[in-house]
Formats: structure tokens, sequence, C-alpha cells
């Protein structure tokens, strides 16, 4: 279950970080950022990517690679 559940924050937290990146981009959906704006959508991008980590770390030792690829998409820019 917590496997599950770790999957399903890391695609969510891909899904924001998306939508903050893609946020002034004309689209006919509306983004995460659009309707909650993106100061907030920042602050659950961190609070999700913490959680995910902090899940991670009860599921395995070997939670660094992943944790790194998390902490990339914070950072990313495209």
């Amino acid at each position: 279950a917590k496997a599950t559940q770790f999957g399903e924050m890391v695609g969510l937290v891909f899904q924001i970080k998306d939508g903050l990146l893609d946020q002034y981009e004309d689209s006919p959906q509306k983004n995460y950022p659009q309707m909650i704006g993106a100061e907030r959508t920042s602050q659950e991008l961190h609070s999700l990517s913490k959680n995910a980590v902090n899940l991670l770390k009860d599921l395995t030792q070997q939670w660094h690679n992943l944790e790194k690829l998390l902490i990339y998409n914070l950072e990313r820019e495209h």
C-alpha cells in the first residue's frame, strides 16, 4: 500500500510541476496553478514532495536516488 501511495504522489508532483511550468500557455484545459494560484500550487508541490520522500524512507534504505528525482523535478525548468 505504501509503494502505491508513493507512486501516486510522484505522479502528482510531476503533474503539478508541469502545471507550474505551463501555467501561462493558452490551453482549453485549466491547470492546477490557474485554479488555485501559483504560490499555493508551489506550496502544495513542496509539501507533497516532502511527504513522498518521507514515505520512501519508510519503504527502503535505498531512497537517495528517488529523492534526487523529486529534487530534480522541483528545480527543472522544462
